[in-house]
């Protein structure tokens, strides 16, 4: 996932620590509604029935957020007891930064899925970034590549080996349960990162088209590779070319004859997000066959 978040008004990006302050701050005001409407409103004063429904969802609401955004994630730090184990550069300004822990299958993490990921370290233990898995999750290992997009994301790169871990999710619904035999992935820049583990994980014909602005910005490339002879799948690269920019139906017919017929995942920059789903359109792929996450190249 994104290190920013866009406003739909006004198209601005804020960084995801801003929103998720924002985000907090709004419960807070929530709350403080609560007491000024009982505290002002007639109808509260004049009926113990009104005031004692208004008090019920409030604190649902509150005891919903309390489980899920605090109890959860500490249940699943001393359950899973999980820790930074190493953070590998993958690309200019990208790492991979690999977490083991005890159970971790428990979690019931599919592949293309991500999580809230919070370091018990300096400067980032107070906000919960969403960084999709990179890799298919095992048992005792999980993994998350990133690019520096923001403060948080950036940080990562300076963390030690030990540190504690806490989660919220999985979220996400870019999973392969669909089933369909054959396949088509569209990866921008770091939206290899959920690709990669559908990559080895689909089953049937599978075709990967990855693009980057660079050479050296084609992250996790080896793998990439690695994953393709093993399985006898398809992996194209681009980069300095127009189809690292821009997708048009006759790229993508070119390319993959038969996308018709392919479920199709399709993850990167926001332009290069909406230029494919318009070639796909005209290409004839069913929008209910299009799954997407939006990341920034």
């Amino acid at each position: 996932m994104s290190d920013h978040v866009e406003t739909r008004t006004s198209g601005r990006r804020l960084p995801y620590e801003v929103w998720h302050a924002l985000h907090l701050g709004v419960y807070v005001a929530l709350f403080l509604a609560l007491f000024h409407q009982l505290a002002n409103g007639a109808q509260f004063a004049a009926s113990p029935l009104a005031r004692t429904f208004w008090y019920v969802l409030y604190l649902g609401a509150a005891a919903l957020v309390l489980w899920f955004r605090v109890l959860t994630p500490v249940f699943q730090a001393r359950r899973h007891r999980m820790r930074v184990a190493a953070v590998v550069p993958e690309a200019p300004g990208v790492w991979s930064v690999h977490v083991t822990g005890r159970r971790l299958d428990r979690l019931g993490a599919e592949p293309g899925q991500f999580l809230r990921w919070r370091f018990a370290a300096p400067g980032l233990w107070w906000a919960a970034n969403p960084y999709s898995l990179s890799a298919p999750p095992l048992p005792d290992r999980l993994r998350i590549t990133v690019k520096a997009a923001g403060g948080h994301s950036a940080a990562l790169a300076r963390l030690r080996p030990g540190t504690r871990v806490f989660t919220e999710g999985p979220s996400g619904a870019l999973t392969g349960r669909s089933g369909a035999p054959r396949s088509l992935l569209l990866a921008g820049g770091v939206g290899i990162t959920p690709l990669r583990t559908l990559f080895e994980t689909l089953p049937g014909d599978v075709v990967l088209i990855y693009t980057a602005r660079r050479e050296q910005d084609l992250a996790l490339r080896a793998e990439l590779d690695a994953v393709a002879a093993a399985r006898g799948a398809r992996v194209l690269y681009f980069t300095d070319d127009p189809v690292s920019h821009r997708l048009d139906l006759g790229s993508l017919r070119r390319l993959v004859p038969d996308v018709a017929a392919r479920e199709v995942y399709l993850c990167g920059p926001p332009g290069l997000t909406a230029a494919a789903r318009t070639a796909l359109r005209a290409a004839g792929v069913p929008r209910g066959r299009v799954h997407a996450e939006s990341f920034e190249l």
